[in-house]
């Protein structure tokens, strides 16, 4: 979500984002509901956006990679990471405070160090909830953890996948490597779904279609495209005449959204050109409409009584929920992110 979309070329992934962080607050304010129907299933299937995050990071990363070669070395490695962590985390530990302030609120005190609270939040402010299955999802900040795991590693990734070909075999590495670590974890009794689903080897056939989808971009190699078709499509195939899913649900939306937002917003169509201020906040919405959703929006809508089954009320809820965010997303990112990144670049070169 943190990588820079000015070039021209690429803009039509900030209109993308814009359109998966939508699907983002839409789930998550469809779980509040009880309601039923197309509206409610479209709502669901905004956890996708998720997966079209995960791609762009991945994309994005490797065109990083591309245009600003570096010869790696350990100061190097950890300058790039502190790059990437610092640019997350002004928004991610307003967000952290947020949660802690709404719970001390509601405790009418302030916790001893063992209440489950302080763990989340460590884990949360220290990037490490990726590692931990107890700590992973307190306030929807899976992605962020998962995320930074990847970019852990990115650097060694890129380094061997420097090409479509190799980037399209990777791929069905991760399909493979995803299917056998899950099977391996559910042998041996490990049940967390929600870790399961989020961790990186679960994310990692997503998170590798950008590496693919970004070297295809550059139309370098007419054989690797034919190879990804044909393994996507076996995996298809499969997917529907048999009980075999190699390639899950999530990766199948991922790809989808990908395809569907690199045509349909590659160009300048002023219709949807409203989906570049979603994008540009989207980090920010993400995480703060979890820090109104997850209390405030509830404490208030169980006083004032609103009616659950209702469509109207819905849409009146996401939308106060998502503009909320988003204004609050704003006024952080213009008064605090990017005076804050200005300094540390001018001071640290960070």
């Amino acid at each position: 979500m943190m990588v820079s979309t000015k070039d021209n070329n690429i803009e039509w992934i900030t209109k993308a984002k814009g359109l998966a962080i939508i699907g983002v607050v839409a789930v998550h304010t469809v779980e509040v509901f009880d309601i039923k129907g197309l509206i409610a299933e479209i709502a669901d299937a905004g956890k996708y956006g998720v997966s079209l995050f995960f791609i762009i990071s991945a994309y994005l990363t490797f065109m990083s990679f591309d245009k600003h070669p570096s010869r790696w070395t350990i100061n190097t490695y950890f300058h790039y990471l502190l790059h990437k962590l610092w640019r997350l985390a002004p928004v991610l530990y307003i967000a952290v405070f947020w949660h802690l302030v709404q719970y001390f609120v509601a405790l009418e005190r302030i916790p001893d160090l063992t209440d489950e609270m302080w763990k989340n939040a460590f884990y949360a402010v220290t990037f490490t909830n990726g590692f931990s299955p107890s700590y992973f999802n307190p306030w929807f900040n899976w992605y962020i953890g998962t995320l930074v795991v990847f970019l852990l590693i990115a650097p060694f990734i890129h380094k061997w996948i420097n090409n479509a070909m190799r980037a399209v075999w990777f791929f069905l590495g991760s399909l493979i490597l995803s299917k056998v670590t899950l099977y391996l974890m559910m042998y041996y009794g490990f049940n967390d779904g929600s870790y399961l689903y989020g961790w990186l080897p679960r994310q990692l056939p997503v998170i590798s279609l950008g590496f693919v989808l970004y070297y295809l971009s550059k139309k370098e190699s007419q054989k690797a495209a034919s190879l990804f078709a044909i393994i996507v499509s076996i995996c298809l195939c499969l997917s529907i005449c048999t009980s075999f899913k190699i390639m899950e649900t999530h990766v199948t939306a991922g790809l989808l959204l990908y395809l569907i937002t690199s045509l349909a917003f590659n160009r300048s169509n002023r219709w949807i050109n409203w989906l570049k201020p979603l994008g540009e906040y989207s980090y920010g919405v993400y995480l703060f409409h979890g820090c109104l959703l997850l209390k405030s929006f509830r404490v208030v809508s169980n006083r004032i009584g609103i009616d659950k089954t209702s469509l109207g009320t819905f849409f009146i809820y996401f939308l106060l929920l998502f503009g909320i965010s988003l204004i609050i997303s704003y006024l952080v990112n213009k008064y605090i992110e990017k005076p804050l990144f200005r300094f540390t670049k001018k001071k640290f070169g960070i």
